[in-house]
C-alpha cells in the first residue's frame, strides 16, 4: 500500500522499487531482519512488533499533512491494531498455559523486546524533516517512552520479564527507564547484515520471480466484452 503511494509522487513505478529492494539497494525495517524460530515468537512479533508498528503509524496518522498518505494510513492502522489484540489475547493465553508455554513465550519475549524498543528508530534530530512537514506528529523518543510505559507493567503483570537488565523504575515518578540502546547495530541491522537479512531477501527474490508469469498475464489486455444482442 505505501509502495502505492509513493509510485503516485511519480519519482519511481511500484516495480523499480520492488526491484531497488530485492537488490538491497531500498533499507526495510529492523524487524523483517530476524528468523521467526517458534509460535512464540508469532505471539511477540503481533504483541510487540505490531504494537511499535501501530503506535509509530498512529503517531504520522495524526497530523499528516498528505492525504493520499493518511488515507492509507487508515487501512493500515486497521489492520495492525487487529494483529496487536490478537497478540495480546494470545500472550495471556501463553501466559496461563503449561511450564513448556510459559518458557516458550519468554525465549520469545527476550527475542523480540529489542527489536521493537529499535523500531523507532534514534532520538529524532531537532530539526526533523517529518516533524516540520507534519508527516508525523511524535519525536521517536517520544512514541518509544510511551511503549515502555505501557508494555513494561503488562509484560509483568502477565508473568514475564523485560529482558533488560538496566531496567528501571523511577521511585519519585514510577516511570520506567530502559537501557542506552546500540543504535550502531541497528543500522548495520537495516543496512542488510541483519541475522536473517540474506536469507529473507533470497526468498523474496525467489517468490517473485515464481509470480512473474501472473504479472504477466494481469498485465495483457483484456478484451471489451461483447453486446448481447
Amino acid at each position: 500500500l505505501l509502495y502505492m503511494v509513493a509510485a503516485d509522487l511519480g519519482v519511481k513505478t511500484r516495480d523499480e522499487m520492488t526491484a531497488d529492494l530485492l537488490a538491497g539497494v531500498t533499507r526495510f525495517h529492523n524487524v523483517f531482519h530476524y528468523r521467526v524460530h517458534d509460535w512464540g515468537d508469532q505471539i511477540a512479533i503481533a504483541y510487540l512488533v505490531d504494537a511499535a508498528a501501530l503506535a509509530s503509524q498512529q503517531a504520522v496518522f495524526k497530523r499528516c499533512s498528505y492525504g493520499p498518505y493518511k488515507r492509507i494510513l487508515r487501512r493500515i492502522i486497521a489492520e495492525e491494531g487487529f494483529h496487536m489484540r490478537n497478540g495480546e489475547e494470545l500472550l495471556l493465553v501463553m501466559a496461563t498455559g503449561t511450564t513448556a508455554q510459559r518458557e516458550m513465550m519468554q525465549r520469545s519475549i527476550d527475542r523480540w523486546w529489542l527489536p521493537s524498543v529499535q523500531l523507532f528508530g534514534p532520538d529524532s534530530r531537532p530539526d526533523d524533516v517529518l516533524m516540520r512537514w507534519h508527516l508525523k506528529s511524535e519525536k521517536n523518543e517520544v512514541q518509544r517512552d510511551k511503549f515502555v510505559q505501557k508494555f513494561v507493567p503488562q509484560l509483568q503483570a502477565a508473568g514475564f520479564t523485560v529482558p533488560d537488565p538496566g531496567l528501571r523504575q523511577d521511585p519519585d515518578t514510577g516511570r520506567w527507564h530502559i537501557s542506552p540502546i546500540d543504535w550502531d547495530e541497528l543500522r548495520e541491522t537495516i543496512a542488510g547484515g541483519g541475522p536473517d537479512s540474506a536469507r529473507r531477501l533470497a526468498d523474496a527474490r525467489r517468490a517473485w520471480d515464481d509470480a512473474a508469469w501472473i504479472r504477466a498475464a494481469l498485465a495483457v489486455p483484456q478484451a471489451a466484452p461483447q453486446a448481447v444482442s
